[in-house]
């Protein structure tokens, strides 16, 4: 299953800024709840923000929109520059939602057993029907695709949000 880490679109990022690391820690802690805040379908409310501060460690994560969204949770660490005592240094992993490693493993099964039919027709001979079984591992490549797409979008959208709550540029 180790093969599986290589697909999840985890996302390292090195932040600097000129803030204090209390400043940072107070920063973050004005951005998140402990709660999800729910709101109303008829009130334009930003997304807000859930997760915890303990010493120089967070974790945060976007309020889910509803059953079917499952955003990414990032978790840092904040430590002082050592050769610039002006600037601090924010680590964040920024990791996906536990249930798309359960989605990878099904669109795997999916495309495997899409192409289960294709290699029986092709080993025996039904050479008129291989079109219509090359079609379903296709079309299920296709949602994977497109499934890991809206992730990669939901990291970058959680590491630019992370951004502007430090005020920070990225480094690495």
């Amino acid at each position: 299953m180790k093969f599986l880490y290589a697909l999840l679109p985890i996302k390292k990022i090195t932040y600097q800024t000129s803030l204090s690391t209390q400043k940072v820690i107070q920063r973050l802690e004005s951005k998140i709840s402990l709660e999800p805040k729910k709101k109303s379908i008829f009130e334009l409310v930003p997304l807000s923000y859930h997760g915890k501060i303990e010493k120089n460690t967070f974790e945060i994560g976007r309020r889910s929109r509803g059953n079917k969204d499952h955003p990414p949770t990032a978790q840092g660490t904040i430590k002082e520059n050592k050769s610039n005592p002006l600037e601090t240094i924010v680590e964040v992993i920024i990791t996906p939602h536990h249930n798309f490693k359960t989605g990878i493993i099904l669109f795997i099964m999916l495309v495997f057993f899409a192409c289960f039919p294709a290699l029986f027709s092709i080993f025996y001979g039904y050479y008129d029907s291989i079109g219509f079984f090359i079609f379903l591992p296709v079309f299920f490549s296709f949602g994977f695709l497109i499934n890991y797409l809206i992730f990669l979008g939901y990291n970058r959208k959680l590491a630019k949000d992370i951004q502007h709550f430090i005020d920070g540029k990225i480094i690495k």
